[in-house]
């Protein structure tokens, strides 16, 4: 699950079950200021992405914790 918000108390989750995760994608823009996570998933064959979700606040530990905690998951495609 990841829980994005602007506002402190606001937040979004995104909830794939296991059997559907396709896998994750972590992109930079602005010369590498802002960072973005897409998650995806399994849909009726296909892999459908999520809108991207903004980890620019995150520390660069906590980016990493991220990504290594979704590289443990395997992915249905």
């Amino acid at each position: 699950m990841v829980q994005a918000g602007l506002i402190p108390g606001e937040s979004r989750s995104i909830e794939i079950p296991v059997g559907r995760y396709a896998g994750y994608e972590i992109t930079m823009e602005g010369m590498g200021l802002f960072h973005y996570l897409t998650l995806y998933q399994q849909v009726q064959g296909r892999r459908a992405a999520y809108p991207p979700v903004s980890i620019t606040a995150l520390t660069g530990a906590q980016r990493k914790e991220i990504e290594a905690t979704l590289k443990g998951y395997k992915s249905a495609s």
